[in-house]
């Protein structure tokens, strides 16, 4: 399968909703707290639309060029330094099956997000998936070498959160866990991740 990677746009919302269903349905919190219903769609569909229209967030769709109308199959979003979050949007759907789950899970992965990258020069990572159809077959290589590409540019670290199937990835690409956040009795840990910049690890060696 062939791969192209491209901005992604307006129209494009959509899919990247289909996407976005389709790579976290067998994921513990997001099927909980983002479950594939109408008003939890819509409300996924505002935050793509308010992140294209942000010139501080990249988001960036990888195609499949040999289907027909080369569809979108996977996708980021990436956050740069020059981002002052200044948006009243819910972190999370009133629509989720667990709304005490998402209630202390996402303000928690905020405040982490916060402490981590206070005082860096540092992207973020806000989301990368993929169709569960094309897992596996290097669309999310692609949405990561775009970030971090970008980031090595700028002399910045990259901070991500990682659900269980994307920390090995996230590893290859040299990746540190710097913290662990533990939900549902023990059965789900997601993974606070840093990788940081080869410019300031090598003037720390």
């Amino acid at each position: 399968m062939a791969f192209k990677l491209r901005s992604a746009a307006l129209p494009d919302v959509e899919q990247l909703a289909d996407v976005f269903f389709s790579g976290f349905k067998n994921d513990a919190v997001m099927a909980l707290c983002f479950p594939e219903k109408p008003a939890v769609r819509r409300f996924w569909i505002e935050g793509l639309k308010e992140a294209l229209s942000d010139p501080d967030v990249h988001l960036v769709a990888v195609v499949a060029t040999e289907l027909p109308g080369e569809p979108v199959v996977a996708y980021a979003n990436w956050v740069s330094p020059n981002n002052k979050p200044n948006s009243t949007r819910p972190l999370y759907p009133d629509a989720g099956d667990d709304k005490q789950l998402a209630a202390f899970y996402f303000p928690h992965l905020q405040a982490q997000r916060t402490k981590n990258m206070a005082g860096r020069n540092c992207w973020y990572l806000a989301a990368l998936v993929c169709h569960e159809d094309y897992q596996g077959k290097g669309a999310g290589g692609l949405l990561l070498r775009y970030g971090l590409n970008r980031a090595d540019e700028m002399a910045a670290d990259v901070y991500l959160e990682a659900s269980p199937p994307g920390v090995p990835i996230y590893k290859h690409f040299g990746f540190k866990e710097i913290g662990r956040v533990v939900v549902l009795d023990g059965q789900f840990t997601e993974l606070l991740m840093l990788r940081e910049s080869p410019c300031n690890a090598a003037v720390k060696s």
